[in-house]
């Protein structure tokens, strides 16, 4: 037979998964540029826009998670400080975070699967319907995932015996960190990797206990899990001494710690379910509101994931076969898979979709996992040729489906929302401060502390009352306020929206998405 073939015929597998990774790249690109700003994007961005301008998270604007997020995209608003642009530009930087997230999870399942199957877990997270649309969007939960799971890899690498073990666990102490300085819904990756890094420098490497805590209260710990917490204490350190230029330590310690979770509050009013977003539903899975190709192969996925992930994590030692390191690794990937899901569906207020984006990369990982052992049993009993066959028609029913949940969004167009940017920058001073309730105002001054966000329904859980807004308007006499698509105007205080009324009108041609003060 031609070496050609016989090439061909070898890496298969591989030619038919990268083929179909390709097409799902394209779709992603494809709706990650299309598809319209969902709110969270402005409000994160506006935040941005402030902090790049000099303002101070917490102290100087109302902000409740780690600042990370807003020194990785800072640049982007010097960048394009006016203008529609930013928008699309953050999408851009977003898909190259999830393309980063895609390579880790091949890095990860070939260090514990081996290679031949890498691009399988690529595949299957590329297409999952479920949180498709979060991953494209800009925000921080993606940025902190990718880091957390850069630790977990890096990790795992050292777990395995890689060479320069001490650079690898520095590496994935500095990565956890860093994920939390961006979003601390990482927390399970950062409690789960080091419970593993103290197991593997007294069980793993086989030091009595004992010994293990004499060498320890004599400065003389494991190397690897010194060089662990050294990585874990500079982004620490880092994010401390910029805290401490802030200016007012109480304040920032609140927001970080106490106000999210009275913020948050208004989720006990209306309970979300750990499983609202899995019921039929056009938005994610294609069609109308029935069981369509979607629903179905998302669902499938999840499932075989949650089974394959709970039974991996419970038996570490069947796949590391004896080996103490590799059953860890294996611990750390389970443990960290369970307790996102545990912290989601026991402990989350509001369980929003883009809480899914961690536990999505374990699914496909584990689902990957349970897949590939009846793949390789149709090679071993009816060879590479019926093996290619399966590859192909599970390709053509994962492209078609994609394609089917999919085309819907192109219609869902951030065209007018561009335009409308485009158009309020052309119309408004750019010295003109604005009340923006939305967030898509980032190109003007705030003048009031909260911006971006309904608190019109959750100041009055809050223990610091923020100013109250109507003062706040009549005595800086704002010119504009500017709602958007988001009806935020509905949740402010009775109080609030009778002001309003009287001192503001409708800009003609805007309804009541903009309003400006009477006599400017």
């Amino acid at each position: 037979m031609n070496k050609w073939v016989l090439l061909i015929l070898k890496n298969l597998p591989m030619i038919i998964l990268g083929v179909l990774l390709a097409f799902l790249m394209y779709w992603r690109w494809k709706v990650g540029l299309t598809r319209f700003f969902d709110v969270d994007e402005f409000s994160y961005l506006h935040w941005t826009a402030d902090f790049a301008r000099g303002s101070r998270p917490y102290t100087d604007f109302f902000m409740f998670f780690t600042p990370g997020f807003l020194w990785f995209f800072a640049p982007l608003v010097f960048l394009f400080p006016h203008g529609p642009m930013i928008f699309l530009a953050a999408r851009v930087v977003s898909l190259g975070i999830f393309a980063v997230m895609l390579v880790l999870l091949g890095v990860l399942f070939a260090s514990i699967r081996g290679r031949r199957w890498a691009l399988l877990p690529v595949v299957l997270l590329a297409f999952l319907p479920m949180p498709y649309d979060k991953f494209l969007e800009t925000r921080p939960d993606n940025l902190a995932t990718l880091l957390a799971f850069g630790g977990l890899v890096f990790q795992v690498s050292a777990l395995l015996g890689a060479k320069k073990s001490q650079a690898l666990w520095f590496w994935s102490g500095m990565c956890y960190m860093a994920s939390l300085v961006v979003f601390v819904k990482t927390l399970p990756f950062v409690l789960v990797g080091c419970a593993i890094a103290i197991l593997d420098s007294v069980w793993g490497k086989g030091v009595p206990f004992g010994v293990w805590w004499k060498n320890l209260l004599r400065r003389k710990p494991d190397p690897d899990i010194r060089a662990f917490f050294v990585g874990l204490l500079i982004p620490l350190g880092v994010f401390l001494m910029w805290v401490s230029s802030l200016g007012d330590i109480g304040k920032v310690w609140y927001s970080l710690t106490k106000l999210p979770f009275e913020a948050n509050m208004i989720g006990k009013l209306g309970l979300m379910e750990p499983h609202l977003f899995f019921f039929p539903n056009g938005s994610f899975y294609g069609g109308s509101a029935t069981v369509t190709n979607g629903l179905i192969l998302n669902h499938t996925l999840w499932f075989i994931g949650i089974i394959a992930g709970v039974v991996r994590f419970f038996t570490p030692f069947i796949a590391a076969a004896g080996d103490r390191r590799k059953a860890l690794a294996e611990l750390l990937i389970g443990g960290v898979f369970v307790l996102s899901v545990v912290l989601y569906v026991q402990f989350f207020p509001l369980k929003h979709s883009q809480y899914l984006i961690p536990i999505a990369l374990f699914i496909a990982y584990y689902s990957s996992d349970a897949f590939v052992l009846g793949l390789q049993w149709i090679n071993k009993t009816m060879g590479i040729i019926a093996l290619g066959l399966v590859l192909i028609a599970g390709a053509y029913i994962i492209g078609k489906t994609t394609i089917e949940v999919n085309q819907v969004k192109l219609f869902w167009s951030n065209t007018v929302q561009l335009q409308q940017v485009a158009l309020l920058v052309d119309s408004i001073p750019p010295q003109a401060e604005v009340l923006d309730l939305e967030g898509r105002m980032l190109f003007w001054r705030d003048p009031y502390y909260i911006c971006c966000v309904p608190f019109g329904s959750f100041t009055r859980f809050l223990s610091r009352q923020p100013p109250v807004l109507r003062d706040v308007l009549e005595m800086k006499k704002v010119p504009y306020i500017y709602q958007g698509d988001s009806n935020r105007f509905s949740v402010l205080s009775y109080e609030d929206q009778l002001y309003i009324r009287k001192a503001y009108v409708p800009v003609t041609g805007w309804g009541e998405t903009l309003w400006e003060r009477i006599g400017i």
